[in-house]
């Protein structure tokens, strides 16, 4: 699957990654929502650093060993939790 990460270079230089999405033109509608709502001017996509990246995703049932935990952590099911 073809993905998108999108960074952004802050007034610093340094390069911060901001979020990864399939679709950079509508991430950005979503974005620009919730920055206008904050107070903030919409940004445009040129103001961000956008790479082509692939990932791959696999069903639940290739990880038999494996359980989810919170955040969406895959961990291996010998996890023990402190007391």
């Amino acid at each position: 699957m073809v993905a998108y990460k999108i960074s952004y270079i802050n007034s610093y230089g340094d390069k911060e990654a901001v979020d990864i999405t399939d679709n950079p033109h509508r991430w950005l509608e979503h974005n620009n929502k919730i920055r206008i709502s904050n107070g903030y001017e919409p940004k445009k996509l040129d103001d961000f650093e956008i790479e082509s990246i692939h990932i791959e995703l696999f069903p639940w049932d290739t990880y038999p060993e494996k359980i989810w935990v919170a955040g969406g952590t895959l961990c291996p099911k010998k996890l023990s939790y402190p007391s």
